[in-house]
Order: structure tokens, then C-alpha cells, then sequence
């Protein structure tokens, strides 16, 4: 299903910024099928546009319009619907795995391609209304290798939580929240890191950030805006609501 889109004239767009974008959308959705089995997670949509037309439509009204997008499962509906990016506002150009390549092995392929530092690396199934220039100012003036965007999840335990020291029952604290900073899948990332990822070998983000810990300097974003990973058939349900809020 194709739809031409041109870019609202009285859309309000900030400076560009030439930092380059690449954005995952080469993974198979399995958690989403069988809506996936034809149709590639991003291409779903929500409301009356893909979810990945609603993530390069705000990145283009942040300015960040120099887009690479990272492609396998079903590429080729991604790339006939989004072309060279011009009818969206924004330019777009394509890595292809010839393999799943994991949350961060695709960027190995950037060797070659023109790509402006730091980088910011993002899944293709989120929604996310931070503003993502403040993400990569926040990692330039913090001198870091791998800037995290974290978000604030509340957990509330369905049940009395018990505190024992042995078999002898110390408390119980009924239907406790407990309150983690969880990895939103946004990252901005200095050069030298993402030079550094063979071309040939899948792997994920978490391994490539587990590796800059020890002697390098990861820091976290706190993302207070409204995000979402679309990842299940109950977070589409709940998408526009969401981008209602964004």
C-alpha cells in the first residue's frame, strides 16, 4: 500500500543538523506475526502511515534529515516506499545486510559510505517524542564514546514481596513499583566507536556498549518524553494515542 505524502506546509522543521541517522529496520517482527509475515515491522501501520514514516517525520521536523537506513527482512517494500527520502523532506540511503546483522553489526557497513559524526543509532520500531539534537549536544559536551537514551519504566510487582533472611519472614511490602532506567534503543555514537565494527560479523548494541564500559565513557540521556517500543500487537493498539500525546 503506497501513499503520497508531501511535507506539510505549515510544518515547523529546526536547523538542520547534519549528523547522519541510521535507523535498524532490517529485523522479521517475529513477536508481531502474523502481521509480519508479508509486511516488514516498520511498513506496519499506525494510523494512517507506517510507524517508520512517523519516526523520519520527526526526526525531520528536529532537522535531522540525513537518513540511513539499514535493511534485510523485506527491504525492498522499504525501499520502494521511501525512495531517496525527497517526498518525506529528508535523504535517505540504504545499507543492505545479505544477513541479519544484529542491533549494531549493520554499522560495520558504513565503511565507505559519507557519514557525518556522531552518529545517532535508533531501532526503526519506536516512537519517540525527545528531542534527539539535545541528545547529541548532551554527548558532545559530555567528551562520550556512547551516549545511552534511558527512559524511566515503573514495575509494580502484582503480589506481597516478601524479605527473608533464611525461612524466617523479615516483611512483607504489598504490590511494591520499583522504578529502572531501561535502554529506550536510541544511542549517539563518536566515531571511533562505530569505525570500529567489523563489516562481517552480527552483533547487538548491548555488546558493543558492554565493550566501551571498562575503558571508555558511556553516559545515559534521560528521555522524559513520550516513548514506546512497538514491538507486540497491544503497543500498536495503544500507537496513536501515544503519537497524540508526542
Amino acid at each position: 500500500r503506497l501513499v503520497c505524502v508531501d511535507v506539510p506546509s505549515g510544518a515547523t522543521i529546526k536547523t538542520p543538523r547534519h549528523n547522519t541517522v541510521v535507523i535498524m529496520v532490517g529485523g522479521k517482527g517475529l513477536r508481531l506475526r502474523p502481521l509480519t509475515n508479508e509486511t516488514p515491522k516498520p511498513m506496519l501501520f499506525v494510523g494512517e502511515k507506517p510507524m517508520l514514516q512517523h519516526l523520519i517525520e520527526k526526526l525531520r521536523d528536529q532537522g535531522l534529515t540525513n537518513i540511513i537506513l539499514a535493511v534485510n527482512y523485506l527491504g525492498d517494500q522499504i525501499e520502494d516506499y521511501f525512495h531517496d527520502g525527497s517526498r518525506f523532506g529528508v535523504s535517505i540511503r540504504y545499507l543492505r545486510e545479505s544477513a541479519p546483522m544484529g542491533t549494531a553489526g549493520a554499522l560495520g557497513l558504513l565503511k565507505g559510505e559519507e557519514v557525518v559524526s556522531p552518529i545517532v543509532v535508533m531501532n526503526g520500531d519506536l516512537i519517540v517524542s525527545a528531542d534527539l539534537t539535545k541528545m547529541l549536544d548532551f554527548h558532545t559536551s559530555n567528551s562520550a564514546e556512547i551516549t545511552v537514551g534511558a527512559k524511566v519504566v515503573d514495575t509494580t510487582v502484582p503480589f506481597g514481596v516478601l524479605s527473608t533472611n533464611g525461612s524466617t519472614i523479615r516483611g512483607i511490602e504489598e504490590k511494591p513499583t520499583y522504578r529502572d532506567l531501561v535502554n529506550a534503543g536510541v544511542y549517539v555514537l563518536s566515531k571511533d566507536v562505530f569505525s570500529s565494527v567489523p563489516s562481517d560479523t552480527a552483533s547487538d548494541m548491548p555488546d558493543l556498549i558492554t565493550e566501551r564500559i571498562e575503558g571508555g565513557r558511556v553516559v545515559a540521556f534521560a528521555m522524559h518524553e513520550t516513548w514506546a517500543d512497538l514491538g507486540a500487537p497491544e503497543d500498536l493498539r495503544r500507537a496513536l494515542d501515544l503519537l497524540d500525546k508526542g
